[in-house]
C-alpha cells in the first residue's frame, strides 16, 4: 500500500480502481450510488411502526405526529390521558406539575404551596391598601364636615351682624 491511497470516510476502505487492492478490502461507496441513479429499484412498501411501542401499523389505523413519526392508536390514546392528567396537576401560576394532594384549592383554581402563600401575601397587601384607603376616606369626611360646621358657624354669624346691627 502506498501513501497515496485514500480511505473512504464513509465504510473505511480504500478508495481504489478494480484490481488495484484486494477486493475485500476496496471500496464500493460510488458503485452502489452509480447503481442507484441508473436503475431507481421499485418502491417497496415501507414498514410503518408506532414510535412509542414499536408494533408494526403498516396496515392499521395510525397518526402521525409534526415530526414524522408514526404512533398507533392505542399509544396515541395513552399520550392524550397522560397530557390530561398533566394539564390537571399543573398550577396555574408557575406551570409546574405536582402530584394531585400537593396542591391546594384557592377559589377555583389548585395551586402549588409556593403559589398558594403567594395569593395570600397579594390577598393580605390589598386588604392593608383598602384599609389604609378607608381610613384615608374617613380623615377626609372628618375634615369636611368640621369645614360645613364653621362654614355654617360663620353664615349664623354673618346672618346675625347682618340682621342685629
Amino acid at each position: 500500500m502506498s501513501a497515496t491511497e485514500v480511505i473512504c470516510p464513509d465504510c473505511g476502505k480504500y478508495i481504489a480502481p478494480p484490481g488495484a487492492v484486494e477486493a475485500t478490502l476496496r471500496c464500493r461507496c460510488a458503485d452502489e450510488e452509480a447503481a442507484a441513479n441508473a436503475a431507481p429499484a421499485p418502491p417497496a412498501q415501507q414498514v410503518k411502526r408506532c414510535y412509542v411501542c414499536a408494533a408494526d401499523i403498516t396496515n392499521r389505523k395510525r397518526l402521525k405526529d409534526h415530526l414524522g413519526r408514526y404512533w398507533c392508536d392505542e399509544c396515541a390514546r395513552a399520550d392524550e390521558r397522560a397530557k390530561k392528567r398533566m394539564a390537571e396537576n399543573q398550577c396555574p401560576d408557575c406551570g409546574r406539575v405536582f402530584a394531585p394532594n400537593k396542591l391546594i384549592e384557592h377559589g377555583s383554581d389548585r395551586v402549588c404551596k409556593n403559589c398558594y402563600k403567594n395569593r395570600l401575601e397579594e390577598i393580605r397587601k390589598k386588604l392593608v391598601h383598602m384599609g389604609h384607603a378607608a381610613a384615608t376616606k374617613r380623615h377626609q369626611l372628618k375634615h369636611i364636615k368640621w369645614m360645613v360646621i364653621i362654614l355654617i358657624v360663620l353664615l349664623a354669624l354673618a346672618t346675625y351682624n347682618q340682621f342685629f346691627r
